[in-house]
């Protein structure tokens, strides 16, 4: 009987940690970040993990320069934190691993024409 109990509470945990928020569910997916002189692409998993990269243009992203690291929401932004330690190995001396933000509202509200840098989903992959 206690088997059995441990067992629905485990059962219970790994499927209820498997789930994502609304917000989370918002963010999941890959994103295209352009100004006038760059363009960003970021993707983001439903395990908060996230792969950025800087393409030429349209082209797809050189593996070896995607950048990886892991992502959250706090308060009303999208936050997340690389590991730039590939960018060495390309001979660039990176800043200092930083936490970066986006506003969450940029992945929520898809209706509200936005001003440069634009960002938008896309059917991509990093």
């Amino acid at each position: 009987m206690l088997a059995r109990f441990v067992l629905v509470i485990v059962a219970t945990t790994v499927s209820c940690s498997s789930r994502v928020s609304e917000d989370e569910a918002a963010v999941v997916g890959t994103w295209r970040q352009e100004s006038a002189d760059a363009a960003i692409r970021y993707s983001f998993t439903p395990d908060h993990l996230v792969a950025v990269c800087f393409p030429e243009a349209h082209e797809r992203c050189d593996p070896s320069t995607v950048l990886r690291g892991r992502w959250w929401i706090h308060g009303e932004d999208v936050v997340y934190k690389l590991d730039s330690t590939p960018l060495k190995a390309l001979g660039v001396e990176p800043r200092p691993d930083e936490e970066q933000t986006i506003p969450l509202a940029r992945f929520r509200d898809r209706s509200t024409p936005q001003v440069a840098p634009y960002f938008r989903r896309v059917d991509e992959r990093i």
